[in-house]
């Protein structure tokens, strides 16, 4: 005996309930506000169904989901409630804009519907634009501003077209896209495997705190370098180490004249009578009581002098970096005189 077949279920119309909640309109129209321009229904709309959501009932008559009955009870019933939610739409909605949608003489679901044909265009065209706005974000500020941006801009896609959010992966793209200038190494690491948004924002957010760390141990250590003592400077004048100072130096002496090891420019055979060396050894003659100190002070300044000359291409001009250095010999020397 073949089985029976299977029964499927027959949709019935809901009916008004027995006891009807009156609307509080006031405070309805305090909760949702009121609409002033057609780009701001979608809001409106999720709102005032919420708001209907604590009535039995009223939700199901304005979305047409509940016909008037035929008994004359669930008739009366159903008309109350009509006539309260055609009353609350005319609440909400600005005067200017009531004549275009809201006709006193039709049911709250012809009214609600006409609304819906009317200003839910608006609500897509502003869900549009925003698609624009989200596919042409850059990173111009922090990591957390561009997270903050695309976040900010699909929930609003979202209330402006509920049916149709940002899928997460797309959303994942666009927070790639505009990072990629900034943090190609992680978009790149990205980009070969999936994941979710709250992972690359994390990432992203990560890598830029690592490399605004790295920026302040970089700063930190160069005013170390350059803060010290002697009044500040670029680290050691002998072998260019900028983590210690002449007088630490555990390198031999560096000519600046013939460049060898071993001994200091002032002392250099090859450049006796000219060049640093001379300068040097002129400003010994004519301050035969000027301490060694001093004299190496002299000398390591010089040798900067040289170095600097050498940076800008005048090394071969040597008559310009002995004639500075016979410069100075003669500032010295009238020191001297008129001690």
């Amino acid at each position: 005996m073949a089985d029976p077949p299977a029964l499927t279920a027959i949709a019935v119309p809901s009916a008004p309930p027995a006891t009807i909640i009156p609307l509080k309109i006031a405070t309805v129209k305090q909760t949702v506000g009121v609409l002033e321009r057609g780009e701001g229904f979608s809001g409106m709309r999720r709102n005032l169904l919420v708001q209907l959501g604590a009535y039995k009932g009223y939700r199901e008559v304005l979305e047409g989901k509940t016909p008037r009955p035929s008994d004359v009870e669930g008739a009366g019933k159903w008309d109350d409630m009509n006539s309260q939610l055609v009353a609350v739409l005319f609440a909400l909605v600005a005067p200017p804009l009531q004549p275009s949608v809201l006709d006193a003489g039709k049911t709250a679901a012809a009214n609600w519907a006409a609304m819906i044909a009317r200003w839910d265009c608006h609500s897509m065209g502003e869900a549009v634009a925003l698609l624009g706005r989200l596919s042409r974000v850059t990173m111009t500020g922090s990591a957390s501003d561009l997270v903050n941006t695309i976040t900010s801009l699909c929930a609003r896609i979202a209330k402006a077209d509920p049916a149709n959010p940002v899928p997460e992966r797309y959303q994942v793209a666009h927070l790639l896209r505009a990072a990629t200038p900034h943090f190609p190494e992680i978009v790149a690491a990205w980009s070969l495997r999936d994941g979710t948004f709250l992972e690359v924002a994390n990432s992203l957010q990560a890598a830029e705190e690592r490399a605004e760390e790295d920026a302040e141990v970089s700063a930190a250590a160069a005013m170390r370098v350059g803060g010290g003592r002697r009044g500040g400077g670029g680290g050691c004048h002998n072998c260019g180490d900028l983590n210690h100072w002449l007088s630490d130096c555990p390198h031999p002496p560096l000519c600046h004249t013939c460049w060898q090891p071993g001994h200091l420019a002032r002392d250099c055979r090859r450049g006796a009578g000219r060049g640093m060396g001379a300068v040097v050894n002129g400003v010994a003659a004519h301050m035969p009581g000027t301490p060694a100190v001093a004299m190496e002070v002299v000398a390591v300044v010089l040798d900067v002098v040289g170095m600097v000359a050498m940076v800008l291409g005048v090394v071969g001009a040597e008559g310009e970096v002995a004639g500075a250095g016979q410069q100075i010999t003669w500032n010295m020397q009238m020191l001297q005189t008129t001690r």
